[in-house]
C-alpha cells in the first residue's frame, strides 16, 4: 500500500484556512495513488492549547463533517490528528475516517505532554487503550507524538498484532534527533513499521518537521525539510514475517520478568 506523510504548517486557531490547506493534501496524496494519509498532531488547530480550549467543542462538528467528506470524495483513508469534542470533554485525538467517510477508529491520546511550559492535561482528557483498526487488509495503530517516548505502549501494539504504527505529531524543531531517533527505535523494537507525521511551522513554537517511515529493519524514508511535503512510502506487510523470523525477538520477551520488576520497583520507590 502506498502512505501520504502529510508535513504541513497550519494556523493557529484557523479552522478553516487549515481544513482548506488539508483538502490540497489529500487530493494530491490520492491522485499520488496513496490508501492512506496521515496528518499531524492537531492539524485542524494548530497545536494551539488556548485555542483548542476555546474553540474545540464549537468547530469540532465542521472538522469531523469535512474530513469526513475529504476521505469519501477520494475513496481514500484520512487519519488526522484533532480536537475532539465529546460530552465528557475535549481530547487531543487520532482519528481514522475511512474511504466512505465513516470513522473507521478514534484513538485519545494516552500520554498528555506536561511540562512547565505546555500542559495539555489543562485542556484534554487522556485516553486510557490502545486503538487498532483494518485497512485493505493490514492492522493499524494509533499514537500521538509524546506517546512515543513509551515503548510499552508500542510493545503491547505489537503484541496485539499490529503492523504498521501511525504516529501523529507536532514535534518541535529543538529535539529533532529524539523524534527521529525515537520513531525508528519503536520500529527497530517491534519489527513493524512505525510512520511519523510531524508538523512544520514556527507558530506557536518551531517544529522540526522531518516526517518520517520506519521500516520493521530500521530502515527509513524521511523528510530532509522543516518545509511543507508529501511524503510518499511503501509498505509491505512481508517485511515484518521476513525480520522476525531472522530475529525472533518478540518471541523471546520474558514479560513476566519485566512486570516483577516493574511491581518491585514501584513498590520500593512508594516506601521511600
Amino acid at each position: 500500500m502506498r502512505v501520504g506523510l502529510v508535513q504541513c504548517n497550519a494556523v493557529p486557531g484557523d479552522v478553516s484556512i487549515n481544513l482548506k490547506r488539508m483538502a490540497e493534501f489529500v487530493a494530491r496524496a490520492a491522485d499520488a495513488g496513496c490508501g492512506l494519509v496521515l496528518f499531524p498532531e492537531l492539524a485542524d488547530l494548530g497545536y494551539d492549547l488556548s485555542d483548542s480550549a476555546a474553540q474545540g467543542h464549537t468547530v469540532w462538528p465542521h472538522t469531523q463533517k469535512t474530513l469526513a467528506a475529504l476521505a469519501a470524495q477520494h475513496k481514500i483513508c484520512l487519519v488526522c490528528g484533532v480536537c475532539a469534542a465529546e460530552q465528557a470533554g475535549l481530547t487531543n485525538a487520532l482519528i481514522a475516517w475511512g474511504p466512505h467517510g465513516n470513522i473507521l477508529a478514534t484513538y485519545r491520546k494516552i500520554h498528555l505532554f506536561c511540562t512547565q511550559t505546555v500542559d495539555e492535561s489543562a485542556v484534554f482528557r487522556a485516553g486510557h487503550e490502545p486503538v487498532m483498526f483494518f485497512h485493505q487488509g493490514i492492522c493499524f495503530g494509533l499514537a500521538l507524538c509524546y506517546d512515543l517516548r513509551f515503548p510499552e505502549l508500542f510493545r503491547l501494539y505489537a503484541h496485539k498484532g499490529c503492523e504498521v504504527m501511525l504516529v501523529a505529531a507536532a514535534w518541535p524543531a529543538a529535539r529533532a534527533h529524539v523524534w527521529q531517533t525515537l520513531v525508528q527505535a519503536r520500529a527497530i523494537e517491534n519489527q513493524y513499521f512505525v510512520l511519523g507525521a510531524n508538523r512544520t511551522g514556527s507558530l506557536p513554537f518551531a517544529f522540526a518537521g522531518a516526517s518520517l517511515c520506519a521500516a520493521p529493519d530500521g530502515s527509513t524514508q524521511h523528510s530532509r525539510t522543516t518545509k511543507e511535503e508529501l511524503l510518499v512510502t511503501h509498505i509491505d506487510t512481508r517485511q515484518i514475517a521476513e525480520h522476525r523470523a531472522a530475529i525472533p525477538a518478540l518471541a523471546h520477551c520474558r514479560p513476566d520478568i519485566y512486570q516483577c520488576a516493574y511491581l518491585t520497583s514501584k513498590a520500593n520507590t512508594l516506601t521511600k
